[in-house]
């Protein structure tokens, strides 16, 4: 297993637990955030969970790249 595929399943397992925490929580806390934004004051944690969501599905797909880039570099590789 070379490098990039290790640095690939370590974006993906990061990426996968920051996106479904994000997602866990905004769910969970659904009237916090929805009550924060009509009186004007959002909780922090309800804002850093969207960002966690909104980042780590970016992270997921650029782990999906980077995995298919270390698979590719594996099939290539001296024999």
């Amino acid at each position: 297993m070379n490098g990039v595929l290790k640095s690939a399943i370590i974006i993906l397992i990061a990426s996968g637990i920051a996106t479904v925490w994000g997602y866990q929580y905004r769910q969970s806390h659904a009237v916090e955030g929805a009550m924060g934004m009509f009186f004007g004051g959002v909780s922090q944690t309800y804002v850093i969970a969207g960002w966690a969501l909104g980042l780590g599905i970016l992270g997921f797909l650029i782990g999906i790249g980077v995995l298919v880039a270390g698979l590719l570099k594996a099939g290539n590789g001296p024999k």
